[in-house]
């Protein structure tokens, strides 16, 4: 397991978003997502037997993550990551959202969301799309 704590550098704050954006990718806070999947894969080598998982939230949603798998074929590392983008997929689908939309649903989750004052209780259908990019 990886944790790193940072905070944003005050000249990182001053800059507009579109400067933050158009910089080099290993220098986004984005790349921690890079950065994480590498420490995976690290793991992956010392226990081969074993299914390793990478998981990134909506922030992960990035080009550069999903080219990783494709640099070294490890084929107990998968990684997931929660959408943000609807992107074109390499199959018939089409989008991203199209082909989740026509997967199967592996589960539910249930969570409360609070926003506020207000509290409601949120099911969530997971559905899971494996991609073979090579």
């Amino acid at each position: 397991m990886q944790t790193k704590i940072w905070t944003r550098a005050d000249e990182i704050k001053k800059m507009s978003s579109w400067k933050r954006q158009s910089r080099p990718t290993e220098e986004k806070e984005s790349y921690k997502w890079i950065e994480s999947y590498h420490m995976t894969q690290k793991v992956t080598q010392e226990s081969p037997e074993k299914t390793f998982f990478n998981v990134a939230d909506r922030e992960g949603d990035m080009y550069d993550l999903f080219l990783e798998p494709t640099k070294k074929n490890i084929p107990n590392l998968f990684f997931i990551v929660r959408s943000c983008m609807n992107r074109m997929v390499a199959e018939k689908e089409g989008k991203l959202r199209e082909a989740i939309n026509n997967s199967k649903e592996i589960g539910k989750i249930y969570f409360e969301h609070k926003r506020g004052n207000k509290k409601r209780l949120v099911k969530q259908g997971v559905k899971v799309k494996k991609n073979n990019v090579r």
